[in-house]
């Protein structure tokens, strides 16, 4: 009995936990914000709080539109009798409401980027017939002086980024991207100067000291003389051209010293300096021949710098450029560069020395980010030109011309027969064979008729035979001469809606 009462009496004087306490506050512009505490409602900031010790999840919340919201979510233990003071730290994340609407536009993003691989179809068609292809290396000029251009294949969908902030999934619809960065010599032609410092290493050395600004002068002109709609390349097309389909570090492999055209500096033992850029194309290329992607000069493209590059806030998923960004959405914005195309432009790839960080990364990888105000100039800094593969109103005739030609040969050499004779009463087709069956087996091919019409027989044939009556339930449109084809030459318009009517205005017979 005794020891019971020593028990319980020991129980009725320990203490009880005490209650600890979070002094919660916020910068001016972020007063009133909401605050939730493990999910409940609990007041707007500043606020004391006392709360009960363990896990804790805060959520502070401050409205900026119908977009977007800025949030400062901290996860925390804490113990008894503690007070807890928490300065909120603001980012800008998008609204529910917002991230459905990006869900039903990603949804339309994928249809129009299966519309534009229509719509560039025969503008690749074209490049074919001179075996460049999408991906293989094989180069084109729009004019003497003009850059030598590659084809960028089409992407059904590519991860952008380093995996962390600027992270997100795009496709992207064939291009043309320059083999090198822009030369001394391509600038001097076109725009009748020189802004490079290091005009001594030559023509064939990239075109330095120039800014956004300049960039885009070049690439107007460019597209003024040739026609072609020029550019520069958006952050998302260098990125993924760089790549090349593989997740080197840099562009074109793993190996530093293989693809990197680095600029050594001084060297302190032989006091000598390798501070100039390089002639272009010396190291070697990625898998689909582009060089110089990593390292010589900086590459202007044609992005504003952004806080981050997740696609719920607001990032293309369609491989363009991102040049929107209120500033007022981002407060980061206000002390940095971040959502202001003012401010800063972004450069890809490295130029100058290597720079080796604490993380053991360098400025000359694939996924590095670097910015600056887009008047600036600097001699490790320039760019590289790249075209959209748009077919202009001017051009659709031509194209469409070629197609049927196209289209005329393809049958012509897909012939298998003709139609000889035509029973309607009996419903009874009967298809002559140019040349005799080769073996036994299963025929497919199609009757083209003169009213435009097709008609799919199967025929089972045997080695030799030319001949064969089919039944048919329905031979309307079927007549005598009809022809006979294979079917594996048989396809739809590839093109825009513009493109197809013409061409089915020009042609109809092969569609």
């Amino acid at each position: 009995m005794k020891s019971l009462l020593f028990v319980f009496a020991v129980l009725f004087v320990l203490p009880a936990h005490a209650d600890s306490m979070l002094r919660i506050s916020c910068e001016e512009q972020d007063l009133g914000a909401e605050i939730t505490l493990n999910g409940e409602f609990k007041g707007e900031c500043p606020l004391d709080l006392k709360v009960k010790p363990g896990k804790l999840i805060i959520d502070l919340k401050k409205p900026i539109n119908e977009d977007y919201e800025k949030h400062f979510i901290k996860e925390m233990r804490i113990g008894d009798g503690v007070v807890q003071k928490i300065e909120a730290k603001f980012y800008v994340f998008v609204t529910p409401a917002r991230a459905e609407r990006i869900q039903k536009e990603k949804s339309a993003s994928a249809a129009r980027f299966n519309e534009r691989v229509y719509v560039i179809a025969p503008v690749l068609a074209e490049y074919q017939q001179n075996d460049i292809k999408p991906g293989n290396g094989k180069t084109f000029k729009d004019c003497d002086t003009c850059p030598e251009m590659l084809l960028i294949p089409s992407t059904g969908g590519v991860w952008i980024g380093d995996g962390t902030k600027s992270n997100h999934y795009v496709h992207i619809v064939a291009f043309a991207l320059a083999r090198t960065e822009v030369t001394q010599a391509q600038w001097q032609v076109l725009m009748g100067n020189n802004p490079s410092r290091f005009k001594e290493c030559g023509g064939d050395c990239p075109v330095e000291n120039v800014s956004w600004h300049d960039a885009q002068a070049y690439v107007k002109k460019l597209a003024e003389v040739t026609g072609k709609p020029y550019r520069l390349p958006s952050e998302s097309e260098w990125e993924y051209a760089c790549g090349a389909g593989k997740d080197d570090k840099y562009c074109g492999g793993n190996d530093l010293d293989a693809v990197v055209a680095k600029i050594e500096g001084y060297n302190a033992k032989t006091s000598t300096s390798d501070d100039k850029t390089k002639t272009v194309g010396q190291k070697a290329p990625n898998a689909w021949g582009l060089f110089d992607m990593s390292g010589n000069v900086s590459e202007w493209v044609e992005d504003c710098l952004h806080y981050n590059y997740f696609a719920n806030n607001g990032a293309p998923d369609d491989g363009s450029a991102w040049t929107s960004y209120p500033r007022d959405l981002n407060p980061n914005a206000i002390k940095g560069w971040w959502g202001s195309c003012d401010k800063a432009r972004v450069l890809r790839g490295g130029g100058g020395m290597v720079s080796r960080y604490v993380d053991g990364s360098t400025n000359m990888e694939r996924t590095r980010q670097e910015s600056r105000k887009p008047e600036d100039r600097y001699h490790y800094r320039g760019f590289r030109v790249a075209m959209t593969l748009d077919m202009t109103e001017q051009d659709m005739p031509r194209y469409v011309e070629r197609d049927c030609k196209r289209k005329a040969d393809a049958h012509a050499k897909s012939r298998l027969g003709e139609v000889v004779s035509v029973d309607r009463n009996a419903q009874r087709l009967e298809l002559k064979l140019d040349a005799p069956a080769a073996k036994d087996g299963n025929l497919y091919g199609y009757v083209l008729t003169k009213e435009h019409t097709r008609l799919y027989p199967k025929l089972n044939v045997t080695a030799g035979a030319t001949n064969f009556v089919l039944t048919e339930k329905s031979l309307d449109g079927v007549s005598m001469g009809d022809v006979y084809y294979a079917t594996r030459y048989t396809s739809g318009c590839w093109g825009s809606t513009a493109y197809c009517a013409l061409a089915k205005q020009t042609c109809p017979t092969y569609w």
